[in-house]
This record gives C-alpha cells, sequence and structure tokens, in this order.
C-alpha cells in the first residue's frame, strides 16, 4: 500500500528531476515544478523548504537507489572481492542512469552546496555497509589488514572523483570506459600482498 505522502513528494522529486534535465538548475522556479506535479505551490512548502531542498532530495534518492541496488547485488555474494565489485558497479549503474541530471547539478550548483553536511550524511549511509565488506576480508585475509572506515572513504572518494570527471567531461574516459580500470584499481589496492 503506497503512503500518499511519500508518493507526493516522489512525484515532486521526478517532476524537478526533469526539469532540472531540461531546463537546467537555475532556470527551473519552485512554480515550474509545481505546474508540472499539478498541485498548488503550498503543497511543494509541505513537502521541501526550498529547490535547493528538492536538489538535496533528488542527491539522497540516488545515495539510497545506489545502497539499495548494491545490497541487492550482494546478497549471497560469499566473495568480499566481488561484494566491492557489485558495490563499485551499482554506483556506476545508478549515476550512468542520472548522468544527464547530475551533469546540470554539478555545473550549476556550487562545489559548497554539493558537499554540505546532508550530503555528507548520505555519503556517510554508504560507509557502513563498505565497513563490513573490507572486515570481512580483512578476516579471511584476502584483504589487507588496514581501517575500513578511512578505506570505505577512499573507495568512496575514489568513485565519486573519477566518475564526476567522466560525466562532466568524460575525463579520462566515459563511464563505460573507466568502469572496469576503477573496479581493478580499488580491488588490487584492497588486496594483502
Amino acid at each position: 500500500m503506497n503512503n500518499p505522502k511519500v508518493q507526493r513528494r516522489k512525484e515532486i522529486l521526478q517532476a524537478a528531476a526533469e526539469l532540472f534535465a531540461q531546463l537546467g538548475y537555475e532556470k527551473t522556479s519552485v512554480s515550474q515544478i509545481v505546474k508540472k506535479v499539478g498541485v498548488a505551490q503550498g503543497t511543494f512548502y509541505l513537502y521541501f523548504d526550498s529547490k535547493e531542498h528538492v536538489r538535496m532530495g533528488i542527491h539522497e534518492q540516488i545515495i539510497n537507489e545506489i545502497i539499495e541496488t548494491a545490497l541487492i547485488r550482494m546478497t549471497g555474494e560469499p566473495d568480499p572481492c566481488k561484494k566491492i565489485e557489485h558495490a563499485v558497479l551499482s554506483s556506476i549503474d545508478i549515476l550512468k542512469k542520472n548522468q544527464d541530471l547530475l551533469r546540470v547539478i554539478h555545473r550549476e550548483v556550487s562545489c559548497e552546496a554539493l558537499y554540505d553536511s546532508e550530503s555528507r550524511e548520505m555519503n556517510r549511509k554508504i560507509v557502513g555497509p563498505l565497513c563490513e565488506i573490507l572486515t570481512e576480508g580483512m578476516e579471511q585475509g584476502i584483504f589487507a589488514k588496514t581501517d575500513p572506515v578511512t578505506t570505505a572513504y577512499l573507495i568512496i572518494g575514489t568513485v565519486e572523483r573519477v566518475t564526476h570527471s567522466a560525466i562532466l567531461w568524460e575525463e579520462p574516459g566515459s563511464l563505460d570506459e573507466i568502469t572496469p580500470v576503477l573496479v581493478d584499481f580499488i580491488q588490487r589496492g584492497l588486496m594483502a600482498k
């Protein structure tokens, strides 16, 4: 059974995402978003304080989709190396699916806004599952013994930075081109000597 409030929030996020991708973040107004959804402007403010909060909601939705997809792919997988691969590939698949939207947002929104405290909190959601995989791999002697939290942040930072460059400038290549190299780089960096 769908919760009407949850559904309405999703509709607002979807409309905003489509408008951001089509018109750009800066050129999209709250009025345009509510018109696309077919609700009153007051309804918008029941769910979001501002257009910026909608952008953050979209970011959170993408992060949650990455985590959900990774967890589904990892279910039943005994090999920690394969789990890391599934986590990285899940991230890239979801980012690829949203790359037009992300391209617009990253070009038009300041870095400070993109990496504010709420965005950092969303990244922290990924750290827990990665730490579990890293600890499992260390206990099995597959991964080098390191601090799992720091290593998780290193993985997240590497994936973020490389995919960001690929999405915005196709440097060092497209997402399709960098994916196998990125997965291999991360896996090799984790391996016990």
